[in-house]
């Protein structure tokens, strides 16, 4: 009783209502988790759109500083979607150390876990992917991607 005498305090109710303000608690958390993930589909949509309207020759090469691996991975599929673009190359730091990449290609546009493996060395890291169509990789060395972005460019270009 003690600890539902805690959580009651917790939740600023009286000890019999506790476990319904728990649940009441857990389902705000979970809608909430909800609604920043809609945000965040809705948020990649408009970044994919822009930056496939810079594409060239249906390539994207950018940098995304701020997202971690799994995000830069959910934005190139989404830019890869689009309509004329065949690769998507995103690099950046999700903590201003380290570094991720993300290789997302149309079907029949070459090897991305190739071009992963290529690529990564140059920040520090390694990478790759089992899919063709989709790599990815760390580095310990986000001083660098600026140069790897270069490299990255110039193996999707066609």
């Amino acid at each position: 009783t003690a600890l539902l005498e805690q959580l009651a305090e917790a939740l600023k109710v009286g000890p019999d209502e506790a476990p319904d303000a728990l649940r009441r608690l857990q389902e705000h958390d979970r809608a909430t988790e909800r609604a920043r993930r809609e945000l965040e589909a809705r948020v990649d949509a408009a970044a994919a759109a822009e930056l496939a309207a810079a594409a060239v020759d249906g390539v994207v090469v950018a940098r995304r500083d701020g997202r971690d691996a799994g995000a830069l991975r959910s934005l190139a599929l989404a830019v890869r979607q689009v309509d004329g673009v065949r690769a998507v190359g995103l690099m950046g730091s999700p903590d201003g150390r380290s570094a991720a990449l993300v290789v997302a290609l149309a079907d029949g546009a070459g090897d991305a876990g190739a071009v992963a493996k290529q690529i990564a060395p140059l920040i520090g890291g390694g990478g790759g992917g089992k899919d063709p169509r989709l790599a990815t990789a760390g580095g310990r060395d986000a001083s660098r991607i600026d140069e790897a972005l270069q490299a990255l460019r110039q193996a999707l270009s066609p």
